[in-house]
Formats: C-alpha cells, sequence, structure tokens
C-alpha cells in the first residue's frame, strides 16, 4: 500500500528552521545547534535505471540519517528497524505505474530510546515499467561461440578413465557485461570457474565440465554492467564422446648385454603401440618415448621397465650378464721385466681398480700360485672389508705351492692386496707393496709362461 503526501511546512517553537515534509528539505533560518530534535533523514533508490524499475524486480532503498546517533526505520506490516546512520532494504511493485513515490517513517531517537521526534520520509518519484529493457536503454545481446566436441579416454566396457575436460566456453556481447549464471538445459555438466562472473566485459570465458555422453546444451544469464536490470540469454553446446586406446606395448634395449663386474650398462625404453603417459626403468621415471637410464652391475640380473597409458600399464625386460673376470697379480723379482716371478691368477666377479682388486659378489675365489722364477720369493696377501678394516692375511713362500690354488672368501666391496718379498740371490730387491711398486702388475691377465 502507497501513501501520497501533501507538502507541509511546520516550523520548530523558535522559528529557527522549516522542514518540508515532502522534498525532504532542511531549510535553516539560523545556524542551530545540531540536536536530535533537529533530525533529518534522506530516501534514495540504488538501482533505477533511466528512474525505472521493472515490475517485480527487487529494489534496493538506502536511509540515511542526519543529526542524531540513533535512529529507527518504520514500515508497513514490518517490524521497526534501527540503525546509527544508515540502512538499507529491498522491495519490489507488482504493477506498472509512473510517478510512484517510496515512504518510510523515521523516529529519531534519545541515548535512552525515547523518541524524540517521528516524521515520514518521502522518495523521488519513479516509474514501474512492465518489464524488459527500460526506456531509452538499447537490448542486451550476447553469443557463445562453438559448438565444441571434446573426447574422453575410455576403457574396454566404455567407461571413462581419469578426469572429464574442461572445456573454456566464450561468451561475446554487444557491450560490457557480467555473467550471472548457467543452466543446463541438456546432457550433464558445470561450471568449475568463470560463473559467476563480476568482471565488467564485453568478452567471458567460463570454464565447463561436460560428463554427460552427448551433446551438453548450457544457457547462460548476463547482465548490463551498468543497468543491471538489463539482461540477455544465450546457449552453448559441448559434445563429448569416448575414445578407447589399446593398452600399451614396450620394449627395452641395452647398449650391451654382458658386462664385468662394475661395468655399466645404457638402457633406452620405448613405446612399440598404443599411448602412455608414464615410463620407468629399474624403478626410475623416464620418458616412456625414447628415455633413458645407466646402471652400474656387479652381478647379472633382471631389469624391468614399464609404461603407463589410459589403459593399464605394461612391461619390458632386459637380462644382463655379468661375467666373471681373470685377475692376476704378477711380480717381478729382478731385471728380465717378464712379471712371471710368481703370480696369483684367479677367476670371479672382480674388478681391477687402478692396482687395487675389488669383489662385486658374496663369492669364494679359486685363485692359482705359480712361480717360474731361479728365486724364491715369500708372498703376503691381505683381505681388507669394505671398511678398510684387515679381515684375513695368507702368508706362503712360493716355491712350496707351486702349481696348486688357494681359496679365498669375499664379501661385496672387500679387496685384495698383497706383499712380494724375492729371497736368495734376489733378495737385494727387497719387499715390494702392490699399491706402490712398479714389480708388481695387476690387470686381467696372468703371466704363467716364459722363462
Amino acid at each position: 500500500m502507497f501513501t501520497a503526501c501533501a507538502a507541509q511546512r511546520e516550523s520548530d517553537e523558535d522559528g529557527d528552521f522549516q522542514i518540508d515534509d515532502s522534498a525532504i528539505v532542511v531549510v535553516p533560518t539560523s545556524t542551530p545547534t545540531v540536536t536530535c530534535a533537529s533530525a533529518t533523514a534522506t530516501l534514495v533508490a540504488q538501482n533505477l535505471v533511466n528512474n525505472s524499475v521493472a515490475a517485480n524486480a527487487s529494489l534496493l532503498w538506502k536511509v540515511v540519517g542526519l543529526g542524531c546517533s540513533r535512529f529507527q526505520m518504520i514500515r508497513p506490516n514490518q517490524a521497526p528497524a534501527e540503525f546509527a546512520s544508515e540502512i538499507y532494504y529491498s522491495t519490489s511493485y507488482r504493477f506498472p505505474v509512473n510517478g510512484l513515490i517510496e515512504v518510510v517513517t523515521i523516529r529519531a531517537l534519545s541515548s535512552t530510546g525515547a523518541t524524540v521526534r517521528e516524521w515520514t520520509v518521502t522518495s523521488a518519484p519513479f516509474n514501474v515499467t512492465s518489464g524488459g529493457t527500460p526506456p531509452g536503454v538499447d537490448p542486451l545481446t550476447c553469443a557463445v561461440g562453438g559448438p565444441y566436441s571434446v573426447t574422453v579416454p575410455v576403457n574396454a566396457a566404455g567407461y571413462p578413465i581419469g578426469n572429464f575436460p574442461t572445456v573454456p566456453m566464450a561468451i561475446t556481447s554487444n557491450r560490457a557485461s557480467r555473467v550471472l549464471s548457467m543452466t543446463v538445459l541438456a546432457g550433464a555438466a558445470y561450471a568449475s570457474s568463470g560463473v559467476p562472473d563480476t568482471t565488467a566485459n564485453g568478452i567471458h570465458s567460463p570454464q565447463v565440465v561436460p560428463y554427460a555422453p552427448g551433446a551438453n546444451l548450457v544457457r547462460f544469464e548476463l547482465a548490463d554492467a551498468t543497468n543491471p536490470l538489463v539482461r540477455a540469454t544465450c546457449s552453448g553446446t559441448i559434445s563429448l564422446s569416448g575414445v578407447y586406446t589399446p593398452p600399451s606395448a614396450c620394449q627395452l634395449v641395452a647398449n650391451r648385454y654382458s658386462v664385468s663386474p662394475g661395468g655399466s650398462v645404457t638402457f633406452t625404453l620405448s613405446t612399440t603401440s598404443g599411448s602412455a603417459f608414464a615410463g620407468a626403468i629399474d624403478g626410475v621415471s623416464v620418458s616412456p618415448f625414447g628415455g633413458t637410464r645407466t646402471i652400474t652391475f656387479s652381478s647379472s640380473r633382471t631389469v624391468f621397465a614399464a609404461v603407463g597409458g589410459y589403459n593399464g600399464t605394461s612391461y619390458c625386460e632386459a637380462y644382463i650378464t655379468v661375467t666373471q673376470d681373470q685377475v692376476g697379480i704378477n711380480f717381478e723379482d729382478f731385471v728380465d721385466s717378464d712379471y712371471n716371478d710368481a703370480v696369483l691368477c684367479m677367476t670371479g666377479f672382480l674388478q681391477v681398480l687402478g692396482k687395487q682388486i675389488v669383489s662385486h659378489a658374496a663369492q669364494t675365489i679359486y685363485a692359482r700360485r705359480t712361480r717360474i722364477s731361479a728365486c724364491d720369493s715369500n708372498v703376503l696377501l691381505r683381505i681388507y672389508n669394505g671398511s678398510g678394516g684387515l679381515e684375513q692375511t695368507i702368508a706362503y713362500t712360493s716355491s712350496l705351492v707351486n702349481g696348486s690354488s688357494i681359496a679365498i672368501n669375499l664379501q661385496s666391496g672387500w679387496k685384495i692386496d698383497s706383499r712380494f718379498t724375492p729371497l736368495g740371490t734376489c733378495a737385494a730387491t727387497g719387499a715390494q707393496e702392490q699399491q706402490s711398486s712398479s714389480r708388481i702388475a695387476v690387470g686381467n691377465y696372468c703371466n704363467v709362461t716364459g722363462n
């Protein structure tokens, strides 16, 4: 129910000012001290377009009180609402009408809540239209790009694998606008971002995720950035289909398949069929399309690789043989440099590093002892563990063991060292240490022939 108020003028008892209730204008006749008795208020609509609002549309009002610290707003059929300086409320109007005014009652309250002054405040006249675009405003239009087509990987039974794709749907409007909402008209979809979009722009790109096979039809509602009551709707389609990809197959190729202890092998992984998005060699991630990895071997074993695709993981392998190498400690007791005067010849998973002999496995090796010299010699073997601690010593005289073998127990990482001491007429040569003497040759050979 609306009430039209006739203009009235009142004077306070002293005649200091006049109040025009219809226009809410305070006309001071002097400069009074501001008290709640002289409080005023204004009532202003916040979202009129060309001074109009559509029937049944929400209209926001703002009430501002001045000259007091406590106010009450009273509206028909509403409980009084107290405020300090300003308050908002919304209302709507059912029927078109021109020159309508909004009316509220305001009370100025004392600090104890008593009414100091009560009066009515009216708005400026406005129009209620029958709806649609207000008079004098060009219609808002919009369009959605596409139609869009996307695919999602499926398994052999046709069920989707992984996440559904996100599709940016391009929306253009004839002027700056905001995206208010999205409605699904057919299929199934949701907006992961960009709805609502409060950015005032003529181009929008909401991110939409379709998840129903076939056509997914969605409709967007936009509002004019300046006149929010001006609206437009436009629709777009995303077609979703499934694609079955056969399981991937792989191949693992080595640059060599036989290696000495401590030797390295480089592997290359390739995908031979299907599609893949991940690969690994011996548990380490590599590209499924030509990824490589280099591995050092101390014993024979199988190296496994894998490629992963949308429809599972496939495996491939390569077997690397670590050969038992022959290693010799060859002693020279005098001047002929044939390095066969005393020889310790052994075969096993051994590696020569400089003048060190390193075991690459837990093993028992059998070392054959030979002597081709007029001079005898004493040999001392020392076995060290991986931390450098002495585990075992073996001592012998060459002439007493010529042609016989000795068992040596080793663990992975253990090292074999030796000392060679010529006797008799060769004693002047003195004791020779394996790590420092040029009279001791260590390598993958045994000098067991000659004089």
